[in-house]
């Protein structure tokens, strides 16, 4: 625990502190706090591209045409859950390229050597011994994935049974007319 001596110094320093000056560094000091990106503001990864997203969004709102406050914010939930699972696929592939190219480099083959089927297959499948051996970074992504399925499909179950409510609700409220 901090004396009384340190917490006023602590106080003198911070009233000193102007904080981060530049865009740039604005922009650095305000991810600070995101160490696993649950409280991020944007889920948006460096390299991706806000509009994708947003034509994603779009997309799926005219496809799966939410009505309600609920509704679109399950639509939102399937958005997300599907750019995480396409983030994930681009990372798996990243992962076995970049295993792919270390293999190959400790095997001393050239990078741009051609591979037949078999060579490759026996790369990919001492890839996943050094995985399992060293770390279980693809196990890890897998169930990743496998959470990121689940989310998709329960807000895409939740959202149907929500619209099927809406409608039946709204065929009785005509028939009464």
């Amino acid at each position: 625990m901090a004396t009384q001596k340190q917490i006023e110094a602590n106080r003198r320093n911070a009233l000193r502190s102007t904080g981060p000056r530049t865009a740039e560094g604005k922009a650095s000091v305000s991810q600070n706090a995101s160490k696993h990106g649950f409280f991020k503001r944007s889920f948006l990864a460096p390299g991706d591209v806000g509009g994708d997203y947003e034509t994603l969004v779009g997309n799926l709102e005219q496809e799966l045409a939410p009505v309600t406050t609920l509704e679109l914010s399950l639509v939102r939930q399937i958005a997300n859950a599907e750019w995480r699972l396409n983030r994930a696929i681009d990372l798996e592939t990243g992962l076995l390229g970049h295993r792919l190219d270390s293999t190959r480099s400790l095997r001393l083959m050239p990078p741009d050597q051609p591979l037949t089927g078999l060579e490759k297959n026996k790369l990919l499948g001492s890839m996943l011994v050094h995985d399992a051996r060293d770390s279980d970074t693809l196990s890890k992504l897998s169930r990743y994935e496998m959470r990121l399925s689940r989310r998709y499909f329960a807000a895409l179950t939740h959202l149907q049974a929500v619209q099927d409510r809406r409608r039946a609700s709204s065929r009785k409220l005509t028939k009464k007319k």
